[in-house]
């Protein structure tokens, strides 16, 4: 008989501890991107015909591989992002012999333990393997000589909890080998002995009893996900086509999660992409491919490998992938466009050439504005991010990088930005001794000071960036290039304003009717009747980061 495993994959958790200028509906959740703005006026504010809002949980990319690459050694299982009572009773009824949780969106230990509780509370007997990216981190900054208090509190292992009975964490880099271990000596029953198997954190007496550790190895060209084996394919594909970054940028703590790097052939990929045209083709459903590599083109070659790959496979579909701008040259933006590239995301971080220096990021802020303009021109989406108080931030810097983004010389608008408070996260080379010394660096997380700025500066200050970013709209997750292509390019520019406009609005808590003369301006830009909200649709009007 068939041994089941129940996979919980929460994608996001977590407190809200960024910045969030989308303006958003309070009771629905429901974003104001411009398609949706367009049938909120038509119908006069009730919308009662969404456009383009194609809805579906979404689970990590951990999830569906944990999933196939399970099925594929014999196991069944089931899946979920949820944890609430009535999902959890749903996997109770299918008896599985454990339950696995992926850490890839889970932050801190406060948050992994809610969703053990949860699991116990309708599973009270069942073992729960907990792996992947918090894990990892919790084990490395456990091993570490120097940390303070706010760093270790974060963690999973800085003291044992009553929660941890019946828990096994995989500690490893990739772990699938090790997840195939302990799963086989669960299936002993009260002869399970899991002391053996390297890569793990066993309940002992009370404590934590950590079994050898070694580097594992994972080969990337056949352990991948396997989508035939899934009932139904996402909306939106997740595909990694390396593991790690060969750059170490300061901010980053990728370089000790992943000290190496790993790519994967073409072999591989144009496989799992064969894979997707068939199933895809079949359900008749609309996709996307995100590649979620830390950096999918290293070099131009490697850039030419992938888009011809994907070409050569006839998938047809759109992509998405996070690139650096120095892996794009002019010569290949033919390959972006065959291939079908949607969007880039683009770490831009600062528009200081000094300050991307002190993060070593090692990119040249004209070769950055030369890419942005030529994906833009070739109507090709970017979106930017930027990092807001990095150690030596100051007005100069900020006005800087408010200058980079202004003199962009944008002729389709389709571009987006986010904007980041700097987060001091774990392992990162900001909490080194060095840089801690020579910084002045105190505090972690979301609450700390440096030599130049605090963290409340910088929630102050991303606000003033967002605040003076002209013509370029902030990033709506739902926002339809195609639907706003509509428009011409000054009509855009005036409808992205106008929303930023209402959002601080929003923000700044001014007037009613204020507000309803920017609802009046986005009517007219859109050429709609006018029609003005009242009192309780603009109650619900809310900016979700503050």
């Amino acid at each position: 008989m068939s041994k089941c495993i129940a996979i919980v994959a929460p994608m996001r958790m977590e407190k809200q501890y960024e910045a969030d200028f989308r303006l958003l509906l309070e009771n629905s959740g429901q974003e104001l991107n411009l398609p949706f703005l367009y049938e909120f006026i038509s119908y006069d504010y009730t919308a009662k015909n969404k456009v383009n809002q194609y809805k579906e949980d979404t689970i990590p990319a951990a999830g569906y591989f944990l999933s196939t690459n399970l099925r594929r050694a014999g196991y069944d299982t089931v899946l979920t992002q949820r944890i609430d009572d009535f999902t959890m009773q749903s996997i109770a009824r299918e008896n599985p012999i454990a339950v696995c949780i992926s850490t890839t969106m889970i932050l801190r230990k406060k948050t992994c333990l809610e969703v053990i509780i949860q699991i116990k509370k309708n599973m009270p007997d069942v073992i729960i393997i907990i792996g992947g990216m918090l894990v990892l981190k919790s084990f490395l900054v456990y091993r570490k000589e120097e940390k303070d208090e706010d760093e270790e509190s974060w963690q999973l292992f800085d003291r044992f909890e009553p929660e941890y009975e019946n828990c096994l964490f995989i500690i490893s880099h990739h772990g699938i080998s090790s997840l195939y271990r302990v799963l086989k000596e669960i299936e002993k029953g009260k002869n399970a002995d899991y002391l053996d198997i390297p890569n793990l954190a066993v309940p002992l007496n009370n404590s934590l009893y950590f079994t050898q550790y070694k580097e594992d190895i994972i080969d990337i060209n056949n352990e991948y996900t396997h989508w035939e084996l899934l009932e139904k394919i996402p909306y939106r594909i997740p595909i990694r086509a390396s593991i790690g970054c060969p750059y170490r940028c300061v901010y980053c703590d990728f370089n000790k999660l992943y000290p190496g790097f790993l790519t994967r052939n073409m072999d591989s990929i144009k496989k799992e992409l064969s894979t997707i045209k068939k199933i895809v083709n079949s359900q008749s459903q609309p996709a996307l491919l995100h590649f979620t590599d830390d950096n999918i083109f290293i070099k131009g070659e490697r850039l030419q490998a992938i888009c011809r790959t994907i070409i050569d496979s006839e998938i047809q579909l759109p992509w998405l992938c996070f690139m650096r701008a120095s892996g794009v040259n002019k010569s290949d933006i033919h390959l972006l466009k065959e291939s079908n590239l949607l969007m880039s995301m683009i770490g831009v971080e600062s528009g200081d050439q000094g300050l991307l220096q002190a993060m070593k990021k090692e990119q040249d802020l004209r070769q950055i504005k030369s890419v942005i303009e030529l994906l833009d021109e070739n109507r090709i989406s970017v979106l930017m991010t930027f990092i807001v108080g990095f150690p030596g931030e100051n007005k100069e810097t900020l006005n800087n990088t408010l200058m980079f983004v202004n003199s962009l010389n944008l002729k389709n608008i389709f571009l987006t930005y986010h904007l980041y408070p700097l987060k001091i996260i774990s392992l990162s080379p900001v909490l080194n001794t060095e840089n801690r010394q020579k910084w002045n660096v105190q505090g972690f997380y979301n609450k700390w000071k440096h030599y130049t700025m605090d963290s409340l500066q910088a929630n102050e200050e991303t606000y003033y960036l967002f605040k003076n970013i002209d013509d370029i709209p902030y990033h709506y997750l739902e926002e339809s290039n195609f639907f706003n292509y509509r428009f011409s390019y000054e009509q855009r520019k005036k409808l992205f304003n106008l929303r930023k406009d209402l959002t601080i609005a929003v923000f700044e808590k001014v007037k009613t009717e204020k507000i309803q003369t920017i609802f009046k301006d986005i009517a007219l830009a859109m050429r709609l009747p006018v029609k003005l909200p009242g009192n309780e649709i603009i109650k619900q009007l809310t900016v979700p980061g503050y």
